[in-house]
């Protein structure tokens, strides 16, 4: 469905203009000019994707080892995501850092990528669902 939207956004003609072009300078006066497009549909595009990342993040967890229902471990998924979203957004850069690390020596880096973000995903469910909220100091 994403992909549809962003398709609708940037515009099919863009791409069969670019089917259709002969040389290498029409296509590239195509994409310069669709360059706007582009860049909007990617936006509205992630600015879907966030929502949908934060509902699935934890409810693979909350469903096994809770046994909630799939569009109720997604709803409490969003929801602690959107409360911790200062956490969330760091974790997320760093952790895109990390893969970029991991993928320079042809992918080998994902030996330890993977499972570093599967137990840090595990660490974040335990603190966040099953820990009692620390005591406030005194």
């Amino acid at each position: 469905v994403l992909l549809l939207l962003f398709v609708g956004i940037a515009g099919v003609g863009i791409f069969s203009a670019l089917l259709t072009a002969g040389s290498g300078e029409a296509a590239e006066a195509i994409l310069q000019a669709s360059l706007i497009p582009l860049l909007l549909g990617s936006l509205v595009v992630m600015a879907l994707v966030v929502p949908l990342l934060m509902a699935y993040w934890f409810a693979p967890a909350l469903v096994v080892l809770h046994g909630m229902a799939p569009l109720d471990a997604m709803k409490a998924s969003f929801v602690a995501c959107l409360r911790n979203v200062v956490p969330s957004l760091v974790y997320g850069v760093v952790m895109m850092v990390f893969l970029v690390i991991a993928m320079i020596p042809i992918g080998l880096g994902l030996f330890v990528w993977v499972p570093l973000f599967f137990t840090s995903t595990y660490a974040a469910y335990r603190a966040i669902f099953t820990e009692a909220p620390a005591a406030a100091p005194a």
